[in-house]
């Protein structure tokens, strides 16, 4: 079907098509004037989603702003804020409302949930594209009643945001009072036993004192090692060295002055042999007075060395008593350590214990002062007035839809017609329905109207001749 042969169509269909029109205007126009009008109010609410929480200082996310206003919308039109709607309003108590709630459900259900479900039916929130804002609508039969629920709806929804805010708040905060007990008592336990321990092995700073004990011990260490590079020279001494030539027998002065006087007394034995010989009176004295001396050298010489030995002996047992006293000390560093590790471990759990109970203490005074708060990040921008003009029907609005929608259709209806009743409108009707050749085209003839009643007439009497 080309345009042409559309155009023959509605041309020939046009009766049809204003007459489907005019029905559907004029029902909807009778149908607009009769329906009951209905008035909406609407109460503007300002959310501040980028404030700053006034305990925890934290501010929202960017990105959560809009998920944030969606779940807004939802706690506004949930079924706990229309409950809490007609408790506010006492609407429960009114008689025509518990008549229509029997007449309705045959008192089955709750009066309150019933009420807030036919609220919820009649309202609507819609948050603003570009701003913080929200609206609260709802429509009703009366403008003021309409307005007084839309203004409850958005106090009953500012008091739901600071249930909501408190009230887990304040369970948080009792678990948090019983885990900071908990808490509080592990930490006096832990501090108990490290004062305990500390009392028991008489510690007061165990650093303090291990460090003295190390500074001990190396003072031990030294003098060991004194001790014995002093034993190993005393030992080199007598076993490499002649008694004579040791520097005790040495440095002696009465050693000395003996070996002077033999040495004088053998050249005066050696010289009096000389001249007396062997036999002679002097000569005999001279060496017997030179055995006396050497005697006497000896025994000076057993005294140094007894002296000398006894002294490396003592030395010995030195370093004996400083090697076991440095063992000795060894063991009680090693004590203190053990002493201090296990400080250590207690000190670490009392200082776990003391970061569990701050985090406890920390975390019970936030939620404590959420529990507190008496305020919320929302607040009512525009309380909602009555509305006299109302909202539905709009009557100018459903009249020029309803030429839209009537056009459509009368047309749609035309063309449902022209399908069952096919007739030749144009040359390709002829061309292509019956695919034959058109010969030629009669064009409607300009006939005045008296003479097309006079051939009316005519052809009428012929009609009745030849009956």
């Amino acid at each position: 079907m080309d345009l042409m042969q559309l155009l023959n169509i509605l041309r020939a269909r046009i009766w049809l098509i204003l007459l489907v029109m005019a029905a559907t205007v004029a029902t909807t126009t009778v149908v607009s004037f009769v329906m009951p009008k209905q008035y909406t109010a609407q109460t503007d609410l300002i959310i501040d989603v980028k404030s700053v929480d006034p305990v925890s200082g934290a501010a929202m996310p960017t990105q959560m702003m809009s998920s944030y206003m969606a779940t807004q919308v939802g706690v506004v039109k949930s079924h706990s804020v229309g409950l809490k709607v007609v408790k506010m309003l006492k609407m429960a108590d009114n008689p025509s409302a518990v008549e229509q709630f029997e007449a309705v459900t045959d008192g089955e259900g709750a009066l309150e949930d019933w009420l807030a479900k036919a609220l919820l039916k009649n309202l609507d929130a819609i948050p603003s594209r570009e701003s913080s804002i929200l609206a609260i609508t709802f429509t009703g039969a009366d403008p003021e009643f309409a307005a007084l629920i839309a203004n409850a709806f958005a106090q009953a929804y500012v008091d739901i945001t600071l249930e909501l805010t408190v009230e887990p708040a304040k369970n948080t905060s009792r678990w948090f009072n019983g885990q900071l007990q908990v808490a509080r008592a592990n930490l006096t336990e832990v501090q108990e036993n490290l004062a305990r321990y500390q009392s028991e092995m008489g510690i007061v700073t165990s650093d303090a004192r291990l460090d003295i004990e190390n500074a001990r011990l190396n003072d031990l260490n030294r003098q060991l090692v004194a001790v014995q590079a002093q034993s190993m020279t005393d030992q080199s001494r007598i076993e490499g060295q002649s008694p004579e030539n040791l520097p005790e027998v040495i440095n002696n002065p009465m050693i000395q002055r003996i070996k002077a006087e033999v040495g004088t007394q053998e050249a005066r034995v050696n010289e009096l042999s000389s001249k007396l010989g062997s036999n002679n009176p002097n000569y005999i004295n001279a060496k017997q007075e030179l055995r006396l001396l050497k005697v006497r050298l000896a025994t000076e010489m057993k005294i140094v060395l007894d002296s000398f030995r006894s002294n490396y002996a003592a030395s010995q047992q030195h370093e004996e008593a400083m090697r076991a006293a440095v063992e000795a000390q060894k063991l009680h560093i090693l004590a203190l350590m053990n002493q201090s590790d296990i400080i250590t471990v207690l000190a670490s759990e009392v200082q776990n214990a003391q970061k569990a109970y701050d985090f406890a203490l920390q975390r019970f005074s936030l939620f404590s002062m959420q529990s507190q708060v008496g305020q919320t990040n929302i607040a009512i921008l525009n309380a909602a007035r009555p509305e006299y003009k109302p909202s539905n029907p709009r009557i100018l609005l459903n009249i020029i839809l309803s030429i839209f929608m009537g056009g459509m259709l009368a047309l749609g209806l035309a063309l449902l017609v022209e399908m069952f009743d096919r007739m030749v409108r144009t040359v390709s009707d002829i061309e292509k329905g019956l695919d034959m050749p058109v010969l030629g085209v009669l064009k409607k003839a300009k006939v005045a109207r008296r003479q097309r009643k006079l051939d009316w007439a005519r052809l009428e009497w012929m009609k009745r001749s030849t009956q």
